[in-house]
C-alpha cells in the first residue's frame, strides 16, 4: 500500500553564480509492508522544465523523463517499525545529514 500527500513550497536552485527560488510542488509518498508497518517514506519535488538544470545537480530522472529532487527526511523502516537508515535533503536536493543505521533489534551498524 502506498500514500501520497501534496502540497506547495519552496526549493532553492544555485550554481556558482546566481541563486534563484522556485515555487513547486511537493508529494510526501508512504509505503508499507503488508502488515501495515511504514516501509519507507520521503517526499519528492518535480522540477520544472524551464529550469536551469545545474541549479539541481543531485535531481533524479523518473520513466517519463522529468526531473525531481528530494528534500527533507527520506527514511526506510524494517518490517517491525524501526528505523533501518535515514538521509535528510535540503530544500536544493542536497544530503545534509545521515541517521544512525540500525538492525531490526535496534542495535546500531558500525561503519
Amino acid at each position: 500500500m502506498q500514500t501520497t500527500e501534496k502540497g506547495k513550497m519552496y526549493i532553492l536552485g544555485e550554481t556558482c553564480l546566481t541563486k534563484e527560488s522556485f515555487e513547486v510542488e511537493f508529494e510526501t509518498k508512504k509505503e508499507f509492508y503488508p502488515n501495515g508497518q511504514l516501509r519507507y517514506e520521503e517526499t519528492i519535488v518535480e522540477v520544472p522544465a524551464n529550469v536551469n538544470p545545474f541549479y539541481f545537480p543531485n535531481s533524479r530522472i523518473r520513466d517519463n523523463g522529468s526531473k525531481y529532487i528530494r528534500v527533507g527526511w527520506c527514511k526506510k523502516y524494517h518490517k517491525n517499525g524501526q528505523l533501518f537508515w535515514g538521509l535528510k535533503y535540503n530544500n536544493a536536493g542536497d544530503v545534509i545529514e545521515a541517521s544512525t543505521k540500525y538492525r531490526k533489534d535496534g542495535t546500531i551498524i558500525k561503519m
